[in-house]
C-alpha cells in the first residue's frame, strides 16, 4: 500500500497546468514566461483541489470509464465540480489600475537576464560556411 505522502499526482497536475499555459513547443521571452507561470499558479491555486460534483438529487457524481489496456474492464472515476475563474476579474481590476497609473509605484522592479546567445560572438557567415565545407571535405 502506498502512502499519500509519497505520491506525486498533485505535482504532476500542477505541471500539466503549467504546460497548458506555457507549452514547451513555443518559445517565450523571460517576462512572458514569468507571466504565464504566475497565471498557471493562480489557476491551479483556485482549481487544484475542487470538490466532487453533486447530482441534482444530492448524490456524489461518478463516471464509468472503459480501458483498452484492461481488455474492456471498467473503472469508476469521480467527476469534479466545474472550474472557476474568479482570479481573472481580480487580474482585470489590477490591469485597469495599472493602466490608470494608480498602482505603478507598488510594482516590483524585475531584473530580466540577457538572452543566453548574447554571451557568444556571432561568426561571419562566409567563414562559417567554409568551416562547414572543410569539415566534410567538399569542394
Amino acid at each position: 500500500m502506498l502512502s499519500h505522502l509519497y505520491q506525486t499526482s498533485v505535482l504532476e497536475a500542477h505541471h500539466a497546468v503549467i504546460n497548458h499555459f506555457a507549452p514547451k513547443l513555443m518559445s517565450f521571452s523571460c517576462m512572458a514566461m514569468m507571466c504565464r507561470l504566475l497565471l498557471a499558479a493562480l489557476h491551479y491555486n483556485e482549481n487544484g483541489f475542487r470538490d466532487q460534483a453533486i447530482t441534482e438529487d444530492g448524490r456524489a457524481q461518478y463516471t464509468v470509464v472503459c480501458s483498452k489496456a484492461k481488455q474492456g474492464l471498467h473503472t469508476t472515476r469521480t467527476v469534479m465540480a466545474l472550474g472557476t475563474f474568479s482570479y481573472v476579474a481580480e487580474l482585470m481590476d489590477m490591469v485597469s489600475a495599472l493602466v490608470n497609473g494608480r498602482i505603478l509605484d507598488e510594482l516590483p522592479i524585475l531584473k530580466i537576464p540577457p538572452p543566453l546567445c548574447s554571451a557568444y560572438e556571432r561568426p561571419n557567415k562566409e567563414d562559417a560556411i567554409e568551416q562547414h565545407k572543410s569539415r566534410f571535405n567538399e569542394p
